[in-house]
């Protein structure tokens, strides 16, 4: 699979924008399947680069569209809210740490961000239906915006990894 998204990324052109959903530390760059295949479609993917040390992405919710996440390189964290956007309660957001290589699925609606501590995260994100980046219908955020520098202790942070697949509920 990173064979064929490098090979993707060399044979794409591909255009990073910046800064992304308002973060300076994060970057996207989109390919939408229809432009890539040649075909009517709906559906497309979005490579998502987070700096080290991004805290600043705030917990957003996608009500359009389902992703699935493919984390390419690096590590960070996954943070993920059982409750609705208007009505976040900071302590029962979840941190999880991801790696590369993990994968994440998650429906529309869902509460969620990233982050990164000493590392770089890059992730490829898949958007059905795709949504373009400048669209209002693409995310909404908190409000007021609750960022992972909100949620995580102010001691610097070390992320660590078990052999086994964590599973979200």
């Amino acid at each position: 699979f990173g064979s064929l998204v490098a090979a993707m990324k060399a044979d794409l052109p591909i255009e990073w924008q910046s800064p992304f959903e308002g973060s300076r530390n994060v970057a996207g760059a989109v390919l939408e399947a229809a432009r890539v295949l040649g075909e009517p479609r709906d559906d497309g993917f979005l490579f998502l680069r987070f700096e080290a040390g991004t805290l600043d992405l705030p917990l957003h919710i996608h009500e359009f569209s389902e992703r699935f996440i493919y984390v390419l390189e690096g590590r960070g964290l996954y943070h993920v809210s059982p409750d609705p956007l208007d009505e976040l309660a900071p302590e029962r957001v979840r941190n999880v740490p991801v790696r590369a290589r993990d994968v994440l699925m998650f429906s529309r609606g869902t509460v969620h961000t990233f982050s990164t501590t000493d590392e770089a995260l890059t992730l490829l994100s898949y958007h059905q239906p795709f949504i373009p980046l400048e669209s209002e219908r693409q995310y909404r955020v908190s409000n007021p915006p609750l960022l992972p520098r909100d949620l995580l202790p102010a001691a610097t942070s070390r992320i660590s990894f078990d052999a086994g697949w964590t599973c979200l509920a």
